[in-house]
C-alpha cells in the first residue's frame, strides 16, 4: 500500500498533463500523441488510411528527434543504444494500461469540447 500511495501524485499530476495538453493541443493537433490515438481515430473513422500513416511516420521521427533535447538535457551522449532489456508480461501490461488510458482521455475530452 505504501508503494501505491507514493505513486498517486505522479499519476493524477500525469492524467492532468494530458487532459490539459488534449484541451490546448487537441483543435490545433488532433491530439495525435501517440500512434496507437492516430489508429483509433482511423477505426472511428475520423481519419482516411494516407492520414493516418501520415501522422503514425511523423510520430515516430518526432519520439526519436525528441530523444535529442532530453539526452542533451542530462548530458548525455545524444545517441546511445540501450543496454537494458525493457520486456515482459509486466512491461507490456503497464504499456497497454498507459495506452489504454491515452486513448479514453483523448476520446474522452474531445467528446466534451
Amino acid at each position: 500500500m505504501k508503494i501505491a500511495a507514493s505513486r498517486s501524485p505522479s499519476v493524477f499530476a500525469t492524467n492532468n498533463r494530458i487532459v490539459r495538453q488534449r484541451h490546448y493541443l487537441g483543435p490545433i493537433s488532433g491530439a495525435h500523441f501517440n500512434p496507437a490515438v492516430s489508429l483509433v481515430e482511423a477505426l472511428r473513422g475520423k481519419l482516411t488510411l494516407r492520414q493516418t500513416v501520415a501522422y503514425v511516420i511523423v510520430q515516430i521521427a518526432g519520439c526519436c528527434l525528441g530523444a535529442l533535447p532530453a539526452h542533451a538535457m542530462f548530458e548525455m551522449p545524444l545517441l546511445q543504444a540501450s543496454l537494458h532489456l525493457r520486456t515482459g508480461p509486466a512491461q507490456w501490461l503497464s504499456e497497454a494500461v498507459a495506452t489504454a488510458g491515452l486513448i479514453l482521455v483523448v476520446v474522452g475530452v474531445g467528446r466534451t469540447e
